[in-house]
């Protein structure tokens, strides 16, 4: 039997992350949330807060993920360096 494709969403908003993941018919299989215990303006909460959600994904629906599509709030950037380091904080359009 094979796995159904799962595809993860990551939302980083205003006051925190969002994860969900949904099936090919897309129902919800799983969600999570958190709030950014810095704030937005601090972009190492952006990774913290993502890394977190994502490890809490139980590993059977993690191995079923193909895809992960990623939304920011209000067209939010972060610059990043060639070792994908942050390199000064964010900066919103």
């Amino acid at each position: 039997m094979t796995t159904p494709p799962l595809v993860m969403g990551i939302d980083l908003g205003t006051s925190g992350v969002r994860v969900v993941v949904i099936n090919d018919r897309k129902e919800l299989i799983h969600t999570a949330q958190t709030l950014y215990s810095r704030g937005l303006s601090v972009c190492e909460d952006w990774k913290e807060c993502t890394s977190i959600l994502i490890q809490e994904i139980p590993s059977s629906i993690k191995k079923c993920l193909k895809a992960c599509a990623i939304d920011g709030t209000s067209g939010t950037l972060l610059a990043c360096d060639q070792k994908r380091s942050t390199t000064r904080g964010s900066a919103s359009l």
